[in-house]
């Protein structure tokens, strides 16, 4: 349709009223103008992707995990990096399933969290160095 030498989308709805005996009266539609809907859909689309596309590649490594069982949702290229795992490996891990190729990894790592339990702490960060390779491991302390 158009309107103003514009062309517009338009959603359309449309249901049979019956009689009493169940027959075919009339047809009731109802239009509704959905063009600014669907270019503000659009460009909160293209919003998004470009906004991925900046995240994805920025040279630091970004996660994003979900706060109450600790799970990936997003690993950014610098993250899939250091963890050494391509981020379909690593999304809807936590951070202990989630197995590095250090093998003190799994001696230093509960002994910090224990250690930032008894204190309280909402997060710990800390560096493992084995081989040059610096990783930072984040975990929240259960309190």
């Amino acid at each position: 349709m158009e309107r103003n030498g514009h062309t517009r989308i338009l959603d359309s709805n449309r249901v049979v009223a019956r009689n009493e005996n169940n027959e075919p009266e009339f047809l009731i539609a109802l239009l509704e103008d959905i063009t600014e809907r669907r270019q503000l859909s659009s460009d909160l689309e293209n919003t998004k992707k470009f906004l991925e596309m900046i995240i994805d590649n920025v040279p630091i490594a970004l996660d994003v995990k979900r706060v109450s069982d600790g799970q990936y949702l997003f690993v950014n290229r610098s993250a899939e990096k250091i963890f050494n795992r391509e981020r379909e490996a690593v999304i809807g891990c936590n951070l202990s399933a989630v197995t590095f190729p250090f093998p003190t990894y799994g001696v230093i790592v509960p002994r910090l969290f224990t250690i930032c339990s008894f204190q309280r702490a909402s997060t710990a960060e800390f560096w493992i160095n084995e081989e040059g390779l610096r990783m930072l491991g984040r975990g929240t302390a259960v309190h």
